[in-house]
This record gives structure tokens, C-alpha cells and sequence, in this order.
């Protein structure tokens, strides 16, 4: 399966100007979430050469506005895609969606998208003192599973830990914000542990992870390294 980064923002100044979010384009029918600033993301989505009419599903990790800001944009060009929401997204994004004549759908629990395509369903995390709905992308093919998140809130091993129990012992790869930034040393060691202990071969850490985690996985997974730039695709 075929993962492209549209767009990713992981700096401070990035913050600043709102260039900061992540946004995938998962096989070729498939995004997941929108960016930060719409306008990045429309731009690239020309840029790369994106099919926006081949969408099928535009699946949402979680509400926050660097996830959700090129909604609107995407679904003017294309509102036949389902777009794939938490149960508890909150009413405005809801709106987007209803006024660009879109369908939305809730994932309370797993759900099949498309061919050797899930979306987690609705698990909970934190982030600054309040609670965070978020789902993932789980993806298929000749390697195993791997796993597709926006900011991994809920905790990038337990969320591993939960598509093993579901899809079982392989999983490949793991890409996408994995919400270390800020973390103490001797935590990013036991998570970086702990995704190798689970079988993980290899990580793309983007977006939310935070400089020291990546560098941490860097040096931890060597080979499994996946340095992911935008317009750039990773083979899982």
C-alpha cells in the first residue's frame, strides 16, 4: 500500500503560520485528514498530481483545526467521497460536511472502508487538559498491517497494541504524528522499545512527535527509518 504525504507542519514557526498538520494520501482513493492551512494543502494537492475525483473516502483522525482546515476546500471538488468522522466531532465540522452535500460517516467501532482499508473507530486521549476523540487508519498488503495516525493521542502503543489484537501479530509499520513532542527522555526510550518489542519494522514519526522522538527512533530503527518528506510516498 502506498502512503504520500500531501502536507506536514512540525516546527514552532511552522505553528506560527499555521503551516502545521498532516495530511496522507492513502492508495489512491483515500485521504486522510486536511492540514492546518488550506491553502498549503490545496496547493500541493495540485502539485503532487493528487486525483481529488478518484476520492472515495476522506477519513478525519480527529477535529482539531490542524486535521480539518482543508475540509471544505476538498469536498467543494469532490463531495461524492464519505468522509469518515469520530462520534463525538464536534457540530461545526459536522457542518462542513453537511453543507458541501457530503455523507458522513460515524466510526464507533472498526470499520471497512475499503479493500484492506479500516478505520480504528472512536478511541480516547488527551492533550492540554482535555479530551481528545481520535481514529486511525489501518492498511493491508503482502507485509502485515500498518497504521496510519494523525496525532496518536490516545498513545501510539496501545493503539499498535489494539490492531494486533484485532488484525494479529503483524504489524508492520506505523506513520503519521505520534504526539511525543514534549516528552521526557526516559519515556521516548520505553515507547521506542516498546514499538520494537510489538514487531514494528519500521516508522515514519511526523507532525506531533517532537524532534528528540525522532531523533530517538532515528537511531533506534536504523534501517526502519522512513524519513517521509511531502510529495514523498512510503511502500508498506
Amino acid at each position: 500500500m502506498r502512503i504520500q504525504l500531501i502536507a506536514q507542519g512540525s516546527t514552532a514557526e511552522d505553528r506560527k503560520t499555521e503551516n502545521w498538520g498532516v495530511s496522507f494520501l492513502v492508495g489512491k482513493d483515500t485521504l486522510f485528514d486536511t492540514f492546518g492551512k488550506p491553502e498549503r494543502f490545496l496547493a500541493n494537492i495540485k502539485t503532487f498530481g493528487v486525483d481529488v475525483a478518484r476520492l472515495k473516502n476522506v477519513v478525519i483522525s480527529h477535529d482539531d483545526w490542524d486535521h480539518t482546515a482543508g475540509l471544505g476546500d476538498i469536498l467543494k471538488l469532490n463531495n461524492r467521497a464519505d468522509v469518515i468522522i469520530c462520534p463525538h466531532t464536534r457540530q461545526d465540522v459536522r457542518d462542513i460536511i453537511t453543507a458541501s452535500g457530503a455523507r458522513a460517516v460515524e466510526s464507533r467501532e472498526l470499520l471497512e472502508i475499503g479493500d484492506g482499508m479500516y478505520a480504528t473507530g472512536e478511541l480516547s486521549g488527551a492533550a492540554g487538559g482535555r479530551d481528545v476523540f481520535e481514529q486511525a487508519l489501518v492498511v493491508q498488503s503482502s507485509r502485515g498491517f500498518s497504521l496510519v495516525t494523525g496525532c496518536a493521542h490516545p498513545g501510539i502503543v496501545p493503539m499498535v497494541e489494539l490492531v494486533k489484537n484485532r488484525f494479529g501479530p503483524e504489524v508492520y509499520c506505523v506513520v503519521g504524528g505520534l504526539h511525543m513532542k514534549g516528552m521526557e527522555e526516559g519515556r521516548i526510550a520505553r515507547v521506542v522499545s516498546d514499538l520494537k518489542r510489538l514487531g514494528i519494522k519500521k516508522v515514519a514519526p511526523l507532525h506531533c512527535t517532537g524532534e528528540a522522538a525522532v531523533r530517538a527512533m532515528k537511531e533506534g530503527f536504523r534501517d526502519g527509518f522512513i524519513e517521509l518528506k511531502e510529495g514523498k510516498a512510503a511502500e508498506v
